[in-house]
């Protein structure tokens, strides 16, 4: 009796409503394993804030992997619409994925091999082409594999709910060995979900947070507005705030300062640089560095990039080109 007041003076004091009580009372499942009493109970009721409930958009009971009480959650929309959504970049992991290493070369090979066939003769073509390939290839790879992970998940959970419902009637210690082996199982692909997550939210918190290099970007952008120069003084003295007239003032006065004085002729500047003892290549030389690049020179400079770094535009990193060279 003296707890329920205390729970209800708390209640008051904060402002805080019990959240899924109707979840709770339809779930009659909702268990926390004692390991040392080899018995179960129910958790009746969480409170939140009366100011975060409308922001709820679902409660669900999930098993954990490596403690013994469920996972209670209550899912908040926080949504921004001040972000912008992020420029693609490939996902490194999935070098470390034999599956999707298989499948990339083998189909990389095929694709290259239908497209130098192309009527376009242009490389630059083919090289966009590529670039395309290798970003819809890991797309579509990691929506399978993402489709084939959620489904596992689902299936471990409703074994493990299975498993516990047995368990409170009837418990066993192989059983229990079986359900931890089921746990375990569940963990590793939640580990793994949970260290892509973590890399996404690492790469979020550099966009959009207050970091150094951020803070003087903004400051940059907001201030760029007052760096054009409205007016300018003239030679003459006169004030201009003609843009074309101010462009031509800039662009005659570094015309004049940038032109030479000298006055000397072309047959004087011939001699001059005939009797200068200057290093020249030879034809050998000349030829080699007009010659295309060679695969080795590109493996090289592929090499020499730094590795772990923000990729361009195209969202793919040295590691890829790298990892696949020999295909």
């Amino acid at each position: 009796m003296v707890e329920q007041i205390q729970i209800q003076t708390q209640i008051v004091v904060y402002s805080l409503i019990p959240t899924g009580e109707k979840e709770i009372q339809l779930q009659k499942n909702i268990l926390f394993f004692s390991n040392r009493h080899k018995s179960y109970s129910r958790i009746d009721f969480v409170l939140i804030s009366e100011q975060l409930m409308p922001l709820v958009q679902s409660i669900e009971i999930k098993h954990m992997t490596m403690s013994d009480p469920h996972a209670y959650i209550c899912q908040l929309s926080s949504t921004d619409p001040s972000r912008t959504s992020t420029r693609w970049r490939f996902n490194l992991t999935l070098l470390e994925n034999e599956d999707f290493c298989k499948q990339f070369e083998k189909e990389i090979v095929e694709f290259i091999m239908i497209n130098k066939q192309s009527v376009l003769k242009d490389d630059r073509y083919l090289w966009d082409a590529i670039k395309g390939f290798i970003r819809i290839n890991a797309q579509t790879f990691t929506s399978q594999m993402k489709k084939i992970n959620l489904n596992k998940i689902k299936d471990l959970e409703s074994s493990i709910s299975k498993t516990e419902l047995h368990q409170q009637t009837n418990y066993t210690e192989e059983t229990a060995k079986t359900l931890s082996r089921t746990k375990m199982e569940l963990n590793l692909i939640l580990t793994q979900m949970a260290e892509a997550k973590t890399h996404r939210v690492n790469r979020n918190k550099y966009i959009y947070g207050e970091c150094l290099s951020r803070i003087l970007a903004n400051k940059l952008k907001s201030v760029s507005h007052v760096t054009n120069i409205a007016s300018i003084v003239s030679e003459t003295g006169d004030i201009i705030s003609d843009p074309k007239l101010i462009n031509q003032s800039f662009s005659d006065f570094y015309k004049k300062l940038y032109t030479s004085d000298d006055n000397s002729s072309d047959l004087d500047k011939d001699t001059y640089l005939d009797n200068l003892n200057l290093t020249t290549l030879t034809n050998e030389e000349s030829l080699a560095l007009e010659a295309p690049f060679t695969l080795e020179e590109l493996r090289q400079a592929l090499t020499r990039m730094n590795k772990g770094k923000s990729p361009g535009i195209d969202g793919i990193q040295p590691e890829v080109y790298l990892k696949f060279w020999q295909s």
